[in-house]
């Protein structure tokens, strides 16, 4: 995907600026602050040890990259990172990370409430240190641009301070659910079960504004209204892999009647296998490709 810009950019100055915005670091987790152990680590959103390594060719999977060419034109493009720098944030302490995801990272998904809660958890950290990072990356930007592209920047930057105190909004509930142990009763989710390899691992959320017939669910360009929010996730399991979708019961006024209409795709008889592929592929940055399978495709 190229896009063209004829105006002339500092892009060293942005780079710059992303660069620095790559240092932020924080834990968000619950009880941050005295508890931590002040060592913020490369805190993987999708698996390491499992979902990466299980798709992986000699320690590397494919992931998105945003390239400049030149001072006007950008791309993204699938670029092969080693699995230890793929899909990281630092978003926890060593102590907070090690002890909150144990029940994922040393076990596949049987499945239980706590696990999917973890996993969804994960995305929703994950989700709400990017966004901090992209806040503050146009907040230095946008004076590097040209009058006529600040106010649609200014936009952009309030949509995202929208987006970031509704994730703030949503996480407390699952704070909520994490400090009260009440998975079974917090948790909704759905499963699909499949017995092939893996050849890609994703973890990433979204507020789902349409549904599977097109039908809208909500406005996302409403500022005052809250919004519900879903995650979807891959998860290693025993003699197989899962594609899971989580939510939190309080965001189930939106959520249900989006899986319902997944449920209706199916009946009409579209394969499950390509509607879930294709809504990862076109909704998720956050996911990585299995070298073997990616580079066995033909070029079209």
């Amino acid at each position: 995907v190229e896009f063209k810009n004829q105006e002339q950019i500092d892009i060293a100055k942005i780079l710059k600026n992303k660069n620095s915005m790559d240092r932020h670091q924080f834990c968000l987790h619950p009880n941050a602050g005295d508890e931590c152990d002040k060592q913020i680590i490369n805190a993987h959103s999708i698996q390491n040890n499992q979902s990466l390594s299980a798709i992986a060719k000699d320690g590397h999977v494919y992931q998105l990259a945003h390239k400049y060419r030149n001072q006007t034109k950008t791309y993204l493009e699938y670029q092969k990172i080693g699995i230890n720098k793929a899909s990281v944030f630092k978003g926890f302490c060593k102590k907070h990370d090690n002890e909150i995801f144990e029940p994922i990272d040393n076990a596949k998904l049987e499945p239980n409430p706590e696990q999917i809660f973890l996993y969804a958890y994960r995305s929703l950290c994950k989700e709400i240190y990017q966004k901090y990072k992209v806040i503050h990356a146009l907040q230095e930007n946008i004076p590097l641009m040209s009058d006529k592209y600040t106010k649609e920047l200014s936009w952009h930057l309030c949509g995202n301070n929208k987006g970031y105190d509704e994730l703030i909004k949503i996480k407390k509930s699952y704070d909520k659910t994490f400090l009260k142990e009440s998975f079974q009763q917090d948790i909704l989710y759905l499963i699909f079960y499949s017995e092939q390899p893996m050849n890609i691992a994703f973890s990433t959320l979204l507020y789902p504004d349409h549904d599977f017939q097109g039908k809208i669910l909500q406005d996302l360009s409403d500022l005052e209204t809250d919004r519900d929010l879903i995650t979807y996730f891959s998860a290693p399991m025993n003699d197989g892999w899962g594609y899971v979708f989580a939510w939190h019961v309080e965001n189930n006024n939106i959520c249900e009647p989006f899986i319902i209409s997944l449920g209706r795709t199916i009946d009409t008889g579209r394969s499950i296998e390509h509607t879930l592929f294709q809504y990862m592929i076109l909704n998720s940055e956050n996911h990585a490709l299995s070298p073997s399978w990616w580079e066995s495709l033909k070029e079209n």
